[in-house]
């Protein structure tokens, strides 16, 4: 039996125990219940989510072989030219799919609406499709489901649950709509597709807590209030969503590869396909647990990865067990954070029972830092092992509560620590002062001083006594030196201190007994001798303390040195005062010489300063703080014409500078005061000048400071500007009126070019249709071809007009396109080889091994600058060879990356002088052999130069060994193979490599017939008010089966567009009444207005004679779809309707023969004219040069009385303008005959 005083006494020692460790049952359930309220108001959850997004991202799972992704991005929709994808495609690519036989197929893509064409096409491949499942949005903005699909009921939510920092952790796996249907999600209807074959099937295990069962896998819904959340929203049925990983999880394959048969047959067998988009442009991309990295961009992730992740959840969990998120019941997290909560200030507890953690209170601090540091590890290392076994803890209350607890408990502590320090302080004090006041009584019946003094470690000194025999000795009270022990310092003789100070030195360091014998004065001034002992006490920290005692000797001193300094006295004084009189005068001189020094020299320096002050070219002066002028230079009263007596100590803005306006005074008045206050002030101001003339200055302020950073001067200044000014407005009047002039030119072309394209169309348009019949002559074929060939020479001479304008006016842009660059090397070969050979010329064209065959930049300029080059090396060469060098100077390791290529054309001619070399590319300048030939403007190379720099290059040429490009300077190459006869013209561009397949197919060499039959009747509307214009489209496009209507001007266009709903529209832009771009305007604002979809709206396809860049911008911002320069190519309006309407045409292949308009020439030598007179030749030549058709074809008719034959073959190819060809013939001609004569 248990003996009470024994029980008592066990009861008092557990009391004593549980009262001296108090701190922890306080701390610890205080801050739990902190954490816990904190935790519970959601200020947490955030946290709470970091922690679990970032378990996620470092947890690993394998990839899941069941499922795959059909994905589809920018490159994927820029192939198929269209988005939303038409229902044709989509068709096809399920039909695909449900080949290689899936359980599965999930179309995550929004199709409401029909996306013709292929509609009905996609409809039976719904009926027909019994795993399909297409998606709805039943939460918030609402998009219905496709209509086949709902009434099959294979239809499932694509909508994703977004926590409040809009990251998806959540699956909605059903809802209930306001009709009281229940709608699964997409994941779920997949699931449910896929288990239905395992036999699996799901049901209700208890209906009240809505618990389900599906296999292995038991679902529980989410009320809201589960780990980390705090009152979500808990609509529909929710579970937390436990990812298996986005990055490679599931295999993705395009739909570019589904479509075009590049996956293996039974790649998709028995799997769950998906169909998603995937790029950022789509906006199907959320933000998940994986979309934060530390120092990295968020990034966002396709709904149909986070759906594949959902069906994940479910497959594994009902096949394998894989378990869902699990969380604690509210009672268990509570114990779990009141739990480290008593851990942290256990930590915290253990730390301060350590001897240097408990006496130091920043030991203190480190070690319950460290401490909780590594619990707090241990902390989220243990919630991530949890984490594996699919178990979510909390981890923010804890680690609040743990680091709180730890903390308070440190300050607890320290209070207690404190509050014990300070009894135990104060019971010393007490002892302390009894001791004291024993001594006390003693020292004051000691004849003489009783003191202790002590010397810091630091180096400082105190009395920390001093007995009342002080009043005697030093006529001040104790308390007066205790408090300034500089007192007792201050009274010894000066010739006795260096001897005091020297042996408390040696006392200090040998620690040996101090005496000394010496002088002080005291308070009453009266002299005293003393003599101290003290006994030195080096305590623990470093300090020593002197107890010693001073008494008065001063009877005994005088009476043993009152002979001595009766007889030394007179000697003594005579000696001082000898010395002090020597050290004095010696000074003065010193100081006398030293002034005089300074003097001059202040001289010399004000001299040199007021030198360079007054013949300073800018106006400077000095101003007080207050604005008062307290000097200016020379140029500046010079500037005015005023004496420096009139201005110095008035206001500067009361001078006459600053008259000359009644705001200058009162502007200069602010700046100065700004200026006071340490800114620096400029601005431009307005002064009077000599002749009171209004002058225009640079003006500034400019504060000088002293050490204290206060402002003592205002340096102003100023330059005269007015001249530059003047040049200023005189260069703007200038560029406006060049402005203006550059306006009114591109007026006048806009307007030339408008009204010759105009007519234009009609000829070529009407030429064109002609064409197509097949009943014509020969000779009318014939008529044909001239017309269009001189039309279309008409039109490259405006083309080139406008390119003029626009390399003047800097506006030349590229026009990239893709093509065959062999083909166009081999063009240019054919071209030149006949007039290389009629000169005797060799040309070679040269190409690497490596040159890509297609390429994508500007064709029409590079065609354009390698015809000038070799143009021009054929016309400046009389023998030898020219040479075409194409070459890829550099590998390429990124297929993506533009290529450099490289261009040279060499010839073997008579070269370009090093004087006119850096003339070349310059416009209107010819060389010296230019001129020789009477033939070009000089404006080729500047073109070509222009050309090739648009298209990222650089041109350089060699000639004669010297070397120039443009934007340098000439350079001599001195290598010999630099120096070699000719001239060689270099270029670079920068070009794309492409492949055959990106290149547009050739359709203008194709003949549109008809419409594809399986095609409804287009109905299109054209909007002209040019009759020619209309009746041209009528015949072109009414024949094939178009629905064609007419309006004559905007109004009416708007009339019929609103009572026939044309498909596209035909839109002239200058026109009567109401113009193209207001029409445009009004259409799309109607549509606007009737809500018609992007996709439904009216094409609209402006047709316009200007080829200017300013108008072709206002087409597009009026809203049209495309623009068509007049005059059009019948293909140009065949590829609109391809690209706006999705027509398909009949085409009938054109024969060789047939592409080839003109009649075979027959080749013409110089031995043809023989017997020509010589002054018909040069009747003919001189026409040429001029340009001159009539007079060409009034000379070839006449010679067909005598030479028919001759006349017959001259006529084809002054109708196809071939002037270069006849030039080159007659001069031929002239050389034979010049020849001919020497001889």
């Amino acid at each position: 039996m248990l003996n009470p005083k024994r029980y008592s006494l066990m009861l008092k020692k557990l009391y004593a125990k549980i009262w001296q460790r108090r701190a922890l049952w306080i701390t610890a359930p205080a801050i739990a219940t902190l954490a816990i309220g904190t935790s519970s108001l959601g200020l947490l959850q955030i946290l709470d989510w970091a922690v679990l997004d970032q378990f996620f991202r470092w947890r690993h799972e394998p990839a899941d072989p069941r499922i795959a992704i059909v994905t589809i991005d920018e490159f994927d929709v820029a192939k198929l030219q269209q988005w939303p994808i038409s229902d044709a495609v989509l068709a096809q690519l399920i039909t695909q799919l449900q080949a290689q036989e899936p359980r599965a197929i999930g179309l995550d893509i929004f199709r409401d609406l029909p996306v013709e064409p292929g509609h009905e096409k996609l409809l039976k491949v719904f009926e027909t499709t019994p795993n399909l499942v297409g998606v709805e949005k039943a939460v918030g903005n609402i998009v219905k489901p496709p209509p086949i699909l709902n009434q099959l009921d294979r239809v499932g939510l694509a909508d994703l649950m977004l926590d409040a920092d809009g990251k998806v952790r959540r699956a909605l796996l059903s809802v209930r709509t306001s009709e009281g249907q229940t709608r699964l999600g997409l994941a779920v209807k997949l699931s449910l597709m896929y288990l239905e074959k395992e036999g699996i099937t799901l049901e209700s295990i208890d209906d009240r807590r809505k618990y389900l069962r599906l296999g292995q896998a038991v679902f529980k819904p989410f009320t809201g209030n589960e780990g980390g959340y705090v009152r979500a929203n808990s609509g529909g049925y929710q579970i937390l969503l436990n990812y298996r990983g986005l990055d490679e999880t599931f295999p993705t394959i395009s739909i570019s590869d589904v479509l075009e048969n590049r996956i293996p047959p039974d790649l998709l067998r028995d799997r769950i396909v998906l169909i998603g988009t995937i790029g950022a442009s789509f906006n199907d991309l959320s933000f998940t647990p994986y979309s934060t990295y530390f120092f990295s961009t968020p990034k966002r992730f396709p709904g149909v990865f986070i759906h594949a992740n959902i069906i994940s959840q479910i497959l594994s969990g009902s096949l394998e067990g894989r378990p869902f998120l699990q969380v604690w019941p509210h009672s268990i997290e509570m114990l779990w954070v009141l739990g480290w909560s008593f851990i942290g200030s256990g930590v915290s507890w253990l730390v301060l029972g350590i001897h240097p953690f408990r006496q130091k209170a920043y030991w203190r601090w480190l070690g319950c830092s460290l401490g909780i540091s590594l619990v707090g590890s241990g902390l989220v290392v243990g919630s991530y092992v949890a984490f594996l076994f699919s178990w979510w803890l909390p981890v923010a209350s804890p680690l609040l509560a743990l680091m709180g607890s730890a903390i308070a408990l440190v300050i607890y502590r320290s209070l207690e620590l404190q509050k014990l320090a300070n009894l135990e302080r104060s019971q010393a004090e007490t002892a302390l002062k009894d001791s004291e006041a024993k001594f006390r009584h003693l020292a004051e019946n000691v004849p003489g001083v009783i003191y202790r003094y002590i010397r810091y470690n630091d180096g400082s000194q105190a009395f920390t006594y001093m007995s009342p025999g002080a009043r005697e000795i030093y006529g001040y009270e104790p308390e007066e030196i205790i408090q300034n022990s500089q007192i007792a310092w201050e009274v010894v003789h000066p010739d006795d201190l260096p001897e005091l100070a020297g042996s408390i030195e040696v006392s200090l360091q040998t620690l040996q007994p101090w005496y000394w014998e010496g002088r002080i004065t005291d308070r009453w001034g009266e002299f005293k001798w003393l003599q101290g002992v003290a006994r030195p006490e080096r305590q623990s920290n470093g300090d020593v303390i002197w107890d010693g005692l001073l008494i008065d000797i001063s009877d005994r001193k005088q009476a043993e040195q009152l002979l001595a300094d009766y007889s030394s006295t007179l000697e003594a004084q005579v000696r001082e005062r000898t010395t002090i009189l020597a050290h004095t005068n010696l000074q003065l001189e010193q100081e006398i010489a030293e002034r005089k020094r300074m003097e001059e020299a202040l001289s010399k320096s004000e001299h040199v300063f007021r030198a360079i002050f007054d013949q300073a070219f800018q106006f400077v002066g000095l101003l007080q703080p207050d604005g008062i002028l307290l000097e200016a230079n020379q140029t500046a009263l010079a500037f005015a014409g005023v004496e420096r007596s009139q201005v110095i100590g008035k206001p500067y803005w009361e001078t006459k500078w600053w008259m000359a306006s009644p705001e200058a005074p009162a502007q200069l008045k602010e700046a100065i005061a700004q200026a006071a206050q340490g800114h620096f002030i400029r601005y431009e101001a307005e002064v009077l000048g000599k002749d009171n003339q209004t002058l225009t200055i640079d003006f500034s302020l400019r504060p000088v400071f002293d050490r204290t950073g206060a402002v003592t001067l205002l340096i102003p200044e100023g330059r005269d500007i007015s001249v530059l000014k003047q040049a200023e407005r005189e260069l703007k009047r200038a560029k406006e009126a060049a402005d203006t002039a550059n306006q009114a030119k591109s007026i006048f072309l806009a307007n030339m070019s408008h009204e010759l394209r105009t007519p234009l169309n009609a000829i070529l348009g009407f030429s064109q249709l002609m064409g197509h019949a097949t009943n014509l002559s020969a000779e009318q074929q014939e008529n044909l071809s001239i017309i269009r060939r001189s039309g279309e020479h008409l039109l490259t001479l405006i083309n080139q007009v406008l390119d003029l304008s626009k390399i003047e006016a800097g506006r030349m842009s590229l026009n990239e396109s893709k093509f065959d660059l062999y083909q166009l090397l081999n063009d240019l070969e054919n071209m030149f080889s006949l007039k290389a050979q009629d000169k005797g010329l060799e040309l070679l064209f040269n190409r690497d091994a490596n040159l890509p065959q297609y390429i994508g930049t500007d064709e029409l300029k590079l065609r354009q600058v390698l015809i000038n080059l070799i143009n021009n090396a054929i016309k400046f060469t009389d023998s030898g060879r020219i040479s075409v060098n194409v070459k890829k100077p550099y590998a390429s390791f990124d297929d993506r990356a533009p290529v450099v290529l490289t261009f040279e054309v060499e010839d073997t001619g008579v070269g370009i002088s090093p004087d006119e070399l850096d003339q070349v590319f310059q416009p209107f300048r010819q060389t010296s052999s230019g001129q020789k030939v009477s033939e070009g403007t000089g404006l080729g190379l500047t073109i070509s130069h222009q050309f090739v720099w648009l298209m990222g290059g650089e041109m350089s040429v060699l000639s004669r060994g010297n070397f120039f490009t443009p934007g340098s300077f000439v350079r001599k190459l001195n290598s010999p193979q630099f120096s070699k006869p000719g001239t060689t013209f270099k270029f670079t561009i920068q070009a794309q490599i492409v492949n055959l397949s990106e290149l547009a197919a050739p359709n203008q060499d194709k003949r549109v017939i008809g419409l594809s039959s399986d095609l409804p009747p287009y109905r299109l509307l054209v909007i002209d008010d040019n009759d020619l214009n209309r009746q041209l489209l009528r015949k072109l496009l009414v024949p094939l089966g178009f629905e064609l209507q007419e309006a004559i001007n905007g109004q009416e266009g708007l009339e019929v567009w609103e009572s026939t709903s044309p498909q596209l529209i035909w839109m002239d832009i200058r026109m009567p009444i109401l113009n193209g771009y207001e029409t445009t305007k009004q259409i799309r604002s109607k549509e606007e207005q009737k809500r018609i979809p992007s996709h439904s709206r009216t094409k609209i396809v402006a047709l316009t004679a200007s080829a200017l860049m300013e108008d072709k911008a206002a087409i597009f911002t009026a809203g049209c779809d495309d623009f068509i320069c007049k005059p059009f190519q019948e293909y140009e309006i065949f590829d609109a309707l391809q690209k706006h309407l999705g027509a398909s045409f009949i085409y009938e292949e054109i024969s060789n023969l047939d592409r080839d308009d003109s009649p075979e020439i027959e080749s013409l030598t110089a031995a043809d004219f023989a017997d020509i007179s010589s002054t018909w030749v040069k009747n003919f030549s001189q026409a040429l040069i001029e340009g001159d058709l009539e007079q060409l074809v009034e000379l070839a008719e006449a010679l067909k009385a005598t030479h028919e034959g001759l006349a017959n073959a001259l006529l084809p190819l002054i109708n196809q303008y071939e002037f270069e060809e006849l030039l080159t013939l007659i001069q031929a001609v002239e050389t034979s005959s010049e020849n001919a004569s020497t001889l």
